[in-house]
């Protein structure tokens, strides 16, 4: 299955390739590659791709989900996914959601696999202009005319962006295992209670942080603030129950912890450019895949 909405301006490109067996036989082979600045109504939704997939936000913010978990995606940080598995990504508001991506496979990935994705969660990259390097190189590389040199440089690269999203990984365990547990245990709580009122002062007690601590804590973490993730989430959840269920804007407002519908579709229409109702109609067409 595969739904998506291409909300991106003419700075942005894509391309796909058909690699031979040469290619494939690398450590790591490149199946397609992109830059995308997408809009506010930008998503993409698929079931299954036989590849992995690996995005990096230069600027904005993204959110990501697989299997019930949502990720966000500020500028600095990245997520690899095994696109075998069902797994959704979208811009989380108003703002473009700038990011480099990649689809890759090979017989060297096993090697990374318990590392970078036996626990799916957003990375903050500790080598941001050495990683927006290699992306850039992809995309001129694949230029390239000669096919052996061509493998074995996108090869080369493809390892060293997946070192540093090694780095990074260990890095913030060093540096802050217990600050990115405040900050999950929050957001966890967050995703399980939107029907609740939720304050800054009930989340910051309850990881144990003094309020002012804890609210820059998770912008750092998230790229948003405490309250912004409350709201951007409640959109979210709302945008699966318009598109999945025949609830009516009213009881989704409510389920999603709104106080009033005429202040649910205010906010909803504010962060998506339009209606709960209008979104329900136009938002959920699923072109086939091949």
């Amino acid at each position: 299955m595969l739904d998506y909405c291409l909300d991106i301006n003419d700075q942005s490109f894509m391309r796909v390739y058909t690699p031979d067996a040469t290619a494939i036989s690398f450590p790591f082979c490149l199946y397609e590659d992109g830059y995308f600045e997408a809009g506010k109504n930008y998503y993409t939704k698929r079931s299954e791709k036989e590849m992995y997939l690996l995005l990096y936000t230069v600027s904005g913010c993204g959110t990501v989900k697989v299997d019930g978990k949502i990720r966000y995606l500020p500028a600095g940080s990245a997520a690899i996914l095994d696109c075998r598995e069902p797994h959704e990504y979208s811009t989380v508001s108003g703002a473009p959601w700038c990011f480099h991506w990649i689809h890759f496979d090979g017989p060297s990935m096993d090697a990374y696999k318990k590392i970078l994705l036996d626990e799916f969660d957003a990375l903050q990259i500790t080598e941001k202009l050495r990683i927006n390097r290699y992306f850039e190189q992809i995309h001129a590389i694949m230029n390239e005319n000669n096919a052996m040199l061509r493998y074995a440089l996108t090869s080369d690269i493809i390892s060293g962006i997946l070192l540093i999203l090694c780095n990074s990984r260990f890095s913030k365990e060093v540096r802050g295992e217990v600050d990115s547990d405040a900050v999950r245990t929050a957001c966890r709580f967050i995703e399980e209670n939107l029907r609740c009122d939720i304050s800054i002062d009930q989340l910051s007690a309850m990881v144990h942080l003094s309020k002012f601590y804890f609210i820059r804590l998770f912008k750092r973490y998230m790229g948003v603030s405490p309250y912004q993730y409350v709201q951007i989430t409640r959109v979210n959840r709302a945008k699966e129950l318009l598109m999945t269920t025949g609830f009516r804007v009213n009881e989704i407002s409510e389920m999603v912890g709104f106080s009033s519908p005429t202040r649910f579709t205010k906010f909803f229409s504010d962060m998506t450019g339009m209606s709960p109702t209008l979104f329900r109609k136009t938002s959920y067409k699923i072109p086939k895949e091949d």
